[in-house]
């Protein structure tokens, strides 16, 4: 992985003299500090809820949260995505009141958005519409009020990757929020005596949320410069602004239900025990993962990049040799924790190996994900994001129909089928229409093609 990174920042040295390459150069060791320590920190707190809670309360705990992350799509009404564009956008032409305008109308429209869906829910659970347990109630109510202050706390972290205070941006949701969660877990049950539950659990979410809501705004405020804004009325674009966040939202939303619709499903078929088990079969999966997405990171500026300079021969290499080091990292981890995954599940309890031949299956889904290379990165960053959103909208709906059908059948062995075959599909479409459309193979085939 070192020996890639240093090829790359050759490649980039040599290849491209801009200051989007000097700043993805800066920003290479970063990017894939935090994302391996956003990992392990994911990692490690749901080691300490497996340890602390039941299994059935930990399940109802994954069970809300993932609930919880799907409807932040729809509070924060995409404008994460719009916050990161237009803010960069009106610092560098100086649009000061432009920006204004967007911060005070963004956080108001999220604001509404996630207000409207915390009363939608609350109705829907009190009328009965939605049937769920007493337990599970409270841990919902919480829930949505922690999506209030979770989805503020989104736009934040946008606001600062607009900034290019990437560092921080990745810091308030990969590290903090985690971190926090499993230190006022710790300190509560070990220090406090309080016997932990899912709704205490996920209170203390809503307080660490809150929390890390708080020192992004500082950051944001701070990295804003306020003098050049407090004395100047705002403009408020808001149709434009809308439009944009409503297609980033829709595109964000079905990129989000692809990654947890199976876990939804799994305790709306069969029970939240079953979710719980499940997810952490799902999260042991993702460390085989952890090279593939840190090349992701680092590769996406690149890929946009030479795209737009047109350099194809060598976003071709590079596509190429990322899939090459991506896929020896994950076999050689995926052999290891094919055959002996469930030792690594058994310090989460032994309940949880249980799920050990879930965790085989979304393996062998993740060796496929990873050989068919990098076409999801490609088709974004050469602006082909209909093409990728009608993809993964094909691919969700399969999904779906496989979950439903196969779960009933199998059980939640059925819903890890059902997410390999959806996702095989889901790259297999990325590579065909890179192929076809962009003439770029993103694949491992490209390379043995050319020998």
């Amino acid at each position: 992985m070192i020996e890639y990174i240093k090829y790359i920042k050759k490649l980039l040295y040599q290849n491209i003299k801009t200051n989007t390459g000097n700043t993805i150069i800066k920003g290479t060791s970063s990017a894939f500090t935090i994302q391996i320590l956003g990992y392990l920190l994911l990692f490690l707190l749901n080691l300490v809820l497996t340890r602390i809670l039941t299994t059935q309360q930990y399940g109802n705990y994954i069970f809300v949260w993932n609930w919880i992350r799907i409807l932040s799509i729809f509070g924060s009404f995409g404008m994460v995505v719009t916050f990161t564009k237009y803010i960069s956008i009106y610092s560098n032409n100086e649009e000061y009141g432009n920006l204004k305008g967007l911060i005070l109308r963004g956080h108001q429209i999220v604001a509404i958005s996630s207000i409207i869906i915390f009363l939608l829910l609350k109705f829907l659970i009190n009328t009965s519409i939605i049937n769920i347990n007493k337990n599970l109630e409270q841990t919902f109510t919480i829930g949505l009020i922690g999506l209030i202050f979770f989805t503020q706390c989104s736009v934040v972290a946008g606001g600062l990757q607009g900034q290019k205070k990437i560092l921080k941006s990745k810091l308030l949701g990969n590290v903090l929020h985690p971190l926090i969660i499993i230190i006022l877990v710790l300190s509560t049950n070990f220090l406090l005596g309080i016997k932990l539950n899912a709704t205490k659990v996920m209170f203390i979410n809503l307080i660490s949320t809150i929390f890390g809501l708080i020192i992004g705004f500082y950051w944001f405020i701070k990295f804003l410069k306020l003098k050049n804004i407090i004395n100047i009325p705002p403009i408020f674009i808001t149709k434009t602004w809308i439009k944009s966040s409503f297609y980033f939202m829709l595109l964000t939303g079905v990129y989000i239900l692809m990654k947890r619709i199976d876990i939804i499903m799994v305790g709306s078929l069969i029970d939240t025990i079953e979710a719980g088990i499940y997810n952490i079969s799902v999260k042991v999966t993702i460390f085989t993962t952890i090279v593939f997405t840190s090349i992701s990171a680092i590769l996406t500026p690149i890929v946009a990049e030479l795209y737009s300079q047109k350099q194809y021969a060598k976003l071709q290499k590079i596509l190429s040799i990322s899939t090459v080091v991506a896929s020896i990292f994950i076999v050689v981890i995926s052999f290891f924790v094919f055959n002996w995954g469930d030792l690594v599940l058994q310090i989460f309890g032994k309940d949880y190996t249980q799920g050990f031949h879930i965790l085989q299956i979304l393996i062998v889904g993740q060796i496929l994900n990873a050989l068919t290379g990098y076409g999801g990165e490609l088709l974004k960053m050469s602006g082909k994001h209909r093409p990728a959103l009608i993809f993964v909208i094909i691919s969700l709906i399969i999904n779906a129909l496989l979950n439903y059908l196969l779960i009933n059948i199998y059980g939640a062995i059925g819903a890890a089928i059902s997410t390999t075959i959806s996702l095989l599909l889901l790259k297999i479409l990325f590579w065909i229409y890179s192929i076809k459309v962009l003439k770029i193979d993103p694949s491992i085939i490209s390379l043995v093609n050319k020998y």
